[in-house]
């Protein structure tokens, strides 16, 4: 399988698939929530750093939200 070379902010992602940044980080907090290397943590020279996903990750975080959202109803 080949490796990823891009990844995505959490800030783009939540804009890209219509989702609430808190939720989207609240959902990152517990990194068993994603495909194990789909959600990368970015190490930016601040405090907090980044977090970001690829693109399986995109969909792992997709497909936990459908669940969810199957829960919540």
């Amino acid at each position: 399988m080949a490796r990823p070379t891009h990844v995505y902010t959490i800030e783009y992602v939540a804009t890209l698939i219509g989702e609430n940044l808190e939720l989207l980080e609240e959902i990152a907090s517990n990194s068993d929530n994603i495909d194990y290397g789909e959600m990368i943590h970015v190490y930016d020279g601040t405090d907090e750093g980044s977090t970001t996903f690829t693109d399986r990750g995109i969909e792992s975080l997709q497909e936990f939200l459908g669940r969810c959202h199957v829960i919540e109803r």
